[in-house]
């Protein structure tokens, strides 16, 4: 990643763009003469207005939609004072004679699913208004050389950019993943409990001889599955668990339960199924725990 900035130079006094690199830190070089200074700032979706990098949270990198960029430029020396228009579009006078002049660029990223990001930008370019100043304004910066650099920013910007996305959806697909198995998980223990709740207090049930699958029909699991909890933080819906008794062979005196929970994140299609094997003999209970990897239906 490469870091633009302008400052004067050590040799010269005169204000020059600079590039550094992330390779060496320290061996910034120069690009171009007669650069005062460089604006970016970013537009957040449904923002009112640009913000600098330092007032963004990391929360709101992933949020953002555009970046402005904006050159301060100067040029010869001229007999007085100029007015300009800066990168906040306000009217200035020049701090010496020099003429002064912005070129700003806006790059917007619109993202198209999955990893594609369109960028897209548009430029500008503000000076003082008498054409003898004109003049010396284009021989005294290399305007070609500062609008590549701009461009030269804005593709650094979009390529960063789209990791930026291509991150907070990384981010946000492990948290609801983490939404979705903690609701699970949480539904699962409470039927346990209600189940050895239930078995302690000689509760019959109908037993099946083979391993239930009732859980992998959508109809069956949504008409026997109950709510542990009336809603879950975070997530579209409570999360539900379906108990099924069973029978084992090898074992008589054992009463055995397939617990399935299904848990939910932020959309329906956000889920985590979890299962475990519950077998209760003689006032003992073992846990047998199951993931299931793919959703039934």
């Amino acid at each position: 990643m490469n870091r633009f900035f302008a400052r004067a130079s050590t040799s010269t006094g005169e204000p020059e763009l600079y590039c550094e690199g992330n390779g060496k830190t320290g061996s910034a070089q120069p690009l171009v003469e007669g650069v005062e200074k460089v604006y970016i700032k970013y537009w957040l979706a449904a923002g009112a207005a640009a913000l600098e990098a330092s007032a963004l949270t990391a929360d709101q990198w992933p949020k953002v939609v555009a970046v402005d960029l904006c050159v301060l430029v100067r040029g010869a020396p001229g007999g007085q004072r100029l007015r300009y228009v800066d990168c906040d579009g306000i009217s200035a006078i020049g701090s010496d004679t020099r003429a002064a002049g912005v070129l700003a660029s806006r790059g917007g990223a619109q993202s198209r699913g999955g990893s594609n990001v369109t960028i897209t930008h548009t430029a500008k370019r503000t000076h003082t208004h008498t054409q003898a100043h004109h003049a010396k304004f284009q021989r005294g910066v290399v305007l070609p050389i500062v609008l590549l650099i701009s461009a030269m920013v804005l593709a650094t910007s979009a390529a960063w950019f789209e990791t930026s996305l291509a991150a907070g959806r990384d981010a946000a697909n492990v948290r609801d993943y983490l939404q979705a198995f903690h609701a699970a998980d949480s539904a699962l223990n409470a039927c346990a409990r209600n189940v050895i709740t239930a078995e302690s207090g000689d509760s019959k049930q109908p037993l099946l001889a083979v391993q239930p699958a009732q859980w992998k029909v959508e109809s069956a699991f949504e008409t026997g599955a109950t709510a542990p909890f009336a809603q879950w933080p975070g997530s579209v819906r409570a999360p539900q668990c379906l108990i099924e008794p069973w029978r084992l062979a090898s074992r008589a005196n054992a009463q055995a339960y397939l617990l399935t929970a299904r848990g939910f994140g932020r959309s329906k299609d956000s889920q985590v199924w979890l299962q475990l094997e519950l077998v209760i003999e003689n006032g003992t209970s073992e846990r047998h725990w199951r993931r299931v990897a793919a959703r039934p239906f």
